[in-house]
């Protein structure tokens, strides 16, 4: 009976997941997403760089200039004449082949997909070192507890996938299968140069091997590098030159600067930030978890008390990867995603450790247990609707049905917990998809295109949303943002007047109370409100006056 049970709550997880994917993933384009999707179409066509022509269609000088700039809705490099991704090349080389496979479509289903494998790999990973009861349970976890790591997996990013591959690395060190492991956490790494940090889960669980097992699974993770390596040598001149290094410059800023020198160029990581976005951190996770962070807790300590490997796999990430984010310029969920991976196996593992135990252990000192939880639960202020209060409520029933279960099914009980909050969401959810799916893509391509030829440039305004990314890449028209072009030492109306000059059309897309950003004979091209302003690829939230759409007739050339 157990294991039928099991069976049905993981494909029930499974279906419920893929039910919500399908719903809600989104063919909006910010600026990663962007970046993503413009560097993989370079690597199907063979280069690394980008046409340049875009940017140098902003500036009237021709030429590049003497000190590298951000370009492409700052996702870019433009650095001596050539222009290309400041993010490494591993995510853009999967997309570049699932685009080379079932095109457009396919880039945009290839993270729902790495959910699901995400959700399948804990599942199985979490059920060989702590119990079948335990694996179940944290595919519930990742689906009812609110960390969000799921808005990874309904758009084109690269987080997924990193922490997605340094798990199996995980579970490949922890079976002894050396050279899996180290290739497949270098590739990790060619997404994300930070999932290195992974590093110390893949050495805390693989057992003793001889010297050249350890070696064999040194030169795999150097493979898996390759593509990152080859793509900083093409890009910045050496393997080690990092098109994203600048985060940490003055890495050691609260140090005397007579004791260090600058290590690498940026400034977004530096110690002296940990005082004030370690908060930040700490306050994401108690909203996430709530209560839960205690049986997460409960089980890291009780399984580096007695060496189990479940505390080499999720421990030491968790950790370090906490403290390292802490001292990024501001607090993000985003950073803290394999945290929240380890942190959902963790408290699966706590609560299905406990409720085994509530229905095994002397009566006495389990009467306690369940009175100090509902005590927990009850003097413990939280958000009254909130979605982890749901959550820890229903675990707290399950902590008392415990008490009168078998202890097979016991265990299972956090898994059935969770499963019946996540059901009840999905039978009173409105079901709606997200307003920018393929078919709305599709209708946005189409009515941008009857409005502006091709090859025109358009200049337009975040205030709309992210209309610039979408309508270049989307579309066979120019965008850019009016800031933009100060980047290049020139202006909005320099821009336009360069553009004019070769031919072809400019046209402005502002916001309907926006001013205009230049002086120019203008004409009335469109304009939109409400949800029509989608087919423009703006934000009909963020424009509730609507948006219009200017041609750049003539203008005075500027002095």
């Amino acid at each position: 009976m157990r294991t039928g049970l099991v069976i049905v709550l993981a494909v029930l997880a499974l279906v419920v997941a893929a039910r919500g994917l399908e719903r809600r993933t989104t063919w909006y384009l910010a600026s990663d997403q962007f970046a993503f999707l413009t560097f993989a179409d370079d690597l199907r066509h063979g280069t690394v760089f980008h046409d340049a022509t875009i940017v140098r269609r902003l500036s009237p000088y021709g030429h590049a200039p003497d000190v590298p700039v951000d370009a492409l809705f700052q996702t870019y490099i433009y650095r001596d004449g050539h222009l290309y991704s400041r993010y490494p090349p591993g995510f853009p080389l999967l997309l570049a082949a699932a685009g080379a496979i079932g095109g457009e479509r396919a880039q945009h289903l290839l993270n729902p997909l790495l959910y699901l494998a995400l959700l399948a790999a804990l599942g199985l990973g979490v059920g060989q070192l702590a119990g079948a009861a335990a694996g179940v349970a944290v595919m519930w976890a990742l689906l009812v507890v609110p960390a969000e790591v799921h808005y990874w997996g309904i758009t084109v990013a690269r987080d997924l996938p990193a922490h997605l591959l340094a798990l199996v690395a995980v579970w490949a060190a922890w079976r002894g299968r050396t050279t899996l492991a180290g290739f497949v956490l270098g590739y990790a790494c060619s997404i994300r140069p930070d999932a290195v940090l992974w590093g110390l889960a893949v050495g805390a669980v693989a057992p003793r091997l001889p010297l050249r097992t350890l070696v064999r699974g040194g030169l795999a993770f150097g493979v898996g590098l390759v593509p990152l390596l080859a793509y900083n040598t093409i890009t910045q001149g050496h393997p080690f030159a990092f098109t994203q290094g600048s985060e940490f410059r003055h890495v050691l800023a609260a140090t005397p600067p007579a004791l260090l020198a600058s290590l690498v160029s940026g400034g977004g990581f530096r110690f002296a930030h940990l005082p004030a976005t370690l908060p930040v951190h700490l306050r994401y996770l108690w909203d996430a978890f709530g209560l839960l962070l205690i049986p997460a807790l409960g089980a890291l300590c009780i399984a580096v008390r007695r060496r189990a490997p479940i505390a080499g796999a999720f421990g030491p990430y968790a950790i370090v990867a906490f403290l390292f984010y802490s001292c990024w310029g501001h607090g993000d969920a985003r950073y803290l995603v394999g945290v929240a991976l380890c942190l959902l196996a963790l408290a699966a593992i706590g609560t299905a450790q406990g409720c085994r135990w509530l229905s095994t252990g002397p009566w006495p000192w389990r009467l306690v247990a369940v009175a100090v939880i509902a005590t927990i639960l009850g003097v413990v202020p939280r958000e009254h609707a909130s979605r982890v209060r749901t959550v820890e409520l229903a675990l707290g029933g399950a902590a008392l049905v415990s008490l009168v279960l078998p202890p097979a099914l016991a265990a299972v009980a956090p898994a059935a917990a969770m499963a019946t909050v996540g059901l009840t969401r999905v039978a009173q959810g409105s079901g709606e998809r997200d307003p920018f799916q393929e078919p709305q893509v599709d209708r946005a391509r189409a009515a941008i295109e009857a409005l502006v030829p091709s090859g025109s440039l358009v200049l337009t305004t975040p205030s709309l949303g992210r209309p610039g990314e979408n309508i270049t890449h989307y579309t066979h028209a120019d965008a850019s943002y009016l800031g933009e072009t100060s980047a290049m030492g020139s202006s909005p109306a320099i821009a336009a007047q360069t553009v004019l000059g070769t031919g072809d059309q400019v046209f402005l897309l502002l916001g309907t109370l926006d001013p205009l950003p230049f002086v120019a004979d203008i004409r009335e091209v469109a304009r939109r409100d409400g949800p029509s302003l989608h087919d423009w690829f703006a934000d009909p939230t963020r424009a509730p006056l609507g948006a219009v759409l200017y041609e750049v007739v003539g203008m005075t050339p500027p002095s």
